[in-house]
């Protein structure tokens, strides 16, 4: 008997030193006093057989939960190194070919700006169906939608990314045209991480807003593009949002073709994140990718946010007022996609979309919301994408356990003025777009390299 009571107490030890070693979550000098107490409490029960049993369980129990804590919060963490392209097969509504069999012997087209990889997956695709052509290209979306609509090609072939942007110049386009086939391309979105320590370091994420529900890991638009800058030497955020309809160089494209920021996310994550490099001259360590399922599911998991509304203003049959307000689900997500209801448009909504953030964040790390934790696991799991490990996650969470200070918050949005030019996306029909203001543009690299540096940034309400 005394040496059953041996093992059990020698295996408690053991998942106990286990529990303690692997935790990334609580800080250490809170593992070192749980560990340091169950210990001593062990030691002293040593030789008394009932109390010894209590101990015994009480380490067991407290080491499931260290193990369970650690597990739970590590399936926070969804990084998902692949995008899926949905590519769609357009004819004109009215059109007798109904299927992609019909099709086999008639003119399709797609555009000469898809990448090579997706080009020759359409092609391998429709040969595999029988086709013996090759296919055609045209220049620009909009080029390819005139060719269907005037008889020049009889099938429009284009990824579905595109749509919200086509439907912004042509919105009869789904009722004029009808879709007879669809495959999906899954490719390696090529976004490793330049890591750091993150509870020490100051580092950059950049945040894509895309325009769409449901799998994050479809290809979109990135209509939310969010430079935040942590410094958790100063525990100081400061975050710059950048019209979606900045004209801008596409970093991931030959030549740096002029096009919206926002049409940079049709071309995946990564193009969206070389092309605001190379716009303000920075590194960006991580991502985080984001969908309106995602507003929805995280703000209703935390109980609603308290965000600063800087005007009083209606949307979506739901009136804001001015000042400190609470968001629920619904509310959250229609006061981060209004921009019609304000002078400024689109910078005004990346203010507000950048306080919803910040209420969030501070949400968070509240020590009331650890509780919570498997309802955010649940719901966030496949509805946030982002390049940062679970132990980087967890060892941001550990320091804010351990020194649970408030955050300095700064915003700044990057002004510009309308003007309409053609895009590299869309082809020749122009669209209208913010060229940026140089100024605003060199106001916020200082605030980046600023709150890099560890210079204090103005706390915003």
């Amino acid at each position: 008997m005394k040496t059953i009571r041996l093992i059990m107490k020698l295996a408690a030890l053991a998942l106990l030193a286990l529990a303690l070693i692997t935790n990334n979550f609580l800080p250490i000098t809170y593992l070192i006093g749980i560990g340091v107490v169950l210990v001593i409490l062990l030691l002293i029960c040593w030789n008394r057989k009932v109390l010894q049993i209590v101990i015994v369980l009480l380490i067991l129990l407290t080491s499931g939960g260290l193990l369970y804590i650690e597990n739970a919060a590590s399936r926070l963490i969804n990084y998902n190194p692949n995008q899926v392209n949905s590519v769609s097969f357009f004819v004109l509504k009215d059109s007798s070919i109904t299927t992609i069999k019909k099709a086999l012997d008639k003119n399709i087209s797609t555009s000469s700006i898809a990448e090579e990889e997706t080009t020759t997956l359409i092609q391998q695709k429709l040969e595999a169906k029988g086709y013996k052509q090759k296919l055609s290209l045209f220049q620009g979306i909009q080029s390819g939608i005139q060719d269907l609509y005037d008889g020049k090609i009889d099938v429009l072939v284009i990824d579905q990314a595109y749509l919200s942007s086509i439907m912004e110049y042509d919105a009869e386009f789904t009722n004029n045209t009808k879709v007879i086939w669809s495959i999906e391309n899954t490719t390696n979105a090529d976004t490793a991480s330049s890591a750091v320590k993150v509870a020490t370091e100051p580092f950059i994420v950049f945040i894509s807003g895309i325009d769409d529900f449901g799998p994050v890991s479809i290809v979109s638009r990135s209509d939310v593009n969010i430079v935040m800058v942590v410094n958790p030497k100063t525990r100081t955020i400061q975050t710059v949002s950048i019209p979606r309809d900045a004209y801008v160089g596409l970093g991931c494209k030959k030549g740096a073709p002029l096009d919206k920021l926002t049409h940079a996310g049709m071309f995946g994550i990564s193009c969206s994140i070389s092309t605001v490099e190379n716009l303000l001259g920075i590194k960006v360590n991580y991502y985080a990718r984001a969908n309106f399922t995602t507003v929805v599911s995280v703000v209703g998991t935390l109980g609603g946010v308290t965000v600063y509304s800087e005007y009083a203003f209606d949307s979506y049959y739901m009136h804001f007022n001015k000042g400190m307000i609470k968001l629920n689900q619904q509310s959250a997500l229609a006061f981060a996609r209004e921009r019609h209801a304000f002078a400024s448009g689109d910078e005004q909504r990346g203010k507000n979309q950048q306080e919803l953030i910040k209420g969030i964040i501070n949400k968070v790390t509240e020590p009331a919301t650890l509780t919570k934790i498997e309802g955010i696991i649940s719901d966030v799991a496949n509805s946030v994408d982002t390049n940062m490990t679970s132990k980087e996650v967890l060892s941001l969470v550990r320091m804010q356990i351990q020194n649970n200070k408030a955050w300095t918050f700064g915003s700044y949005v990057i002004s510009g003025v309308g003007a309409t030019r053609t895009t590299y996306s869309m082809g020749e029909m122009p669209l209208y777009v913010s060229l940026l203001n140089t100024k605003s543009i060199a106001e916020a690299k200082s605030l980046i390299q600023k709150t890099m540096t560890g210079v204090p940034v103005t706390a915003t309400p």
